[in-house]
């Protein structure tokens, strides 16, 4: 990457767009309930935990297999991938052990990396290296906390499908909405209302973390052995981060991601009996457990 690079210079000119990418702009009573309902949520459950959470390939497969066949079936050319079919069985796992009278919007935000969208300058991609963020999100439409239960995992598959589909089909709204955040950097907006909950699932996998070579870290003898999994971890922030995920790394048997919750909501998911938990060194990976029932 060249030191001086400035990809988001063309966007930085003043514009009249007001499109937010599924983001709420508020007033100053606004972002005091967002905060105080923030803070509720923290008392009642104080302490967020990170866990490892495996999820079979097998079961990630088959799902997007019987759902695009179903599709099919149907006489829809509409589809689901292995993501798409990942983030729905998550999403359903936490939110449908809420109460049934639970109608808290549940605002779903997937950043995605915009190096392939031609979007820049001549309608072209970001061919420079860049290594600082360059991303947007995919807004999915709000769904209640209890619509979790009932809605099927094809559903909420499609769902998320449809948004990824709507947001790549128009880099013309995916440019506009790149140049008011560039335009106004210090604009602060807020995921979702004052009222609603959000999560950002990040999604890493092209990365590879998986296939990276740490032997260069290594002391005397080098050993031929490779990492299980690789993961991050972040600095302490003052804001709270649970609710939020990034789907970090696949190997031949499973995709690996790191989720954040409260411990009380992590101990409401293990004896749900959807995830087994097992303690491995100093880290706590979270196995997918009888996953085929959550369709």
């Amino acid at each position: 990457m060249e030191w001086d690079a400035e990809p988001f210079a063309a966007f930085t000119k003043p514009t009249a767009v007001t499109s937010q990418g599924g983001w709420v702009e508020l007033g100053w009573f606004g972002r005091l309930l967002f905060i105080v309902f923030m803070v509720l949520r923290a008392l009642r459950d104080p302490r967020e935990a990170t866990h490892i959470v495996r999820v079979p390939k097998v079961f990630l497969e088959e799902s997007k297999r019987e759902i695009n066949v179903s599709l099919k079936t149907e006489g829809s050319s509409e589809w689901v991938g292995s993501f798409d079919v990942l983030m729905a069985w998550w999403l359903k796992t936490v939110y449908s052990l809420r109460r049934t009278d639970d109608t808290t919007p549940i605002h779903i935000h997937l950043p995605v990396d915009l190096r392939e969208k031609p979007v820049f300058p001549g309608t072209s991609t970001l061919a420079a290296p860049y290594i600082h963020n360059a991303v947007l999100m995919v807004a999915v439409p709000p769904i209640p906390a209890n619509a979790f239960r009932t809605h099927s995992l094809a559903a909420l598959a499609l769902r998320i499908r449809r948004a990824i589909l709507a947001f790549n089909a128009d880099p013309d709204a995916i440019a506009a909405e790149l140049h008011r955040r560039c335009a106004i950097p210090r604009k602060e907006l807020f995921p979702c209302p004052p009222r609603g909950e959000y999560t950002i699932q990040s999604n890493w996998l092209k990365a590879r973390f998986g296939a990276l070579d740490f032997s260069g870290a290594c002391v005397g003898e080098k050993l031929q052995a490779r990492p299980r999994v690789t993961c991050f971890i972040g600095l302490r922030a003052n804001n709270p981060v649970r609710g939020n995920g990034v789907v970090v790394m696949e190997d031949e048997d499973a995709v690996w991601m790191s989720q954040v919750r409260g411990v009380k909501d992590w101990e409401n998911i293990r004896l749900s009996g959807i995830l087994k938990v097992a303690f491995i060194r100093n880290t706590r990976p979270v196995d997918a457990h009888n996953v085929p029932g959550q369709g």
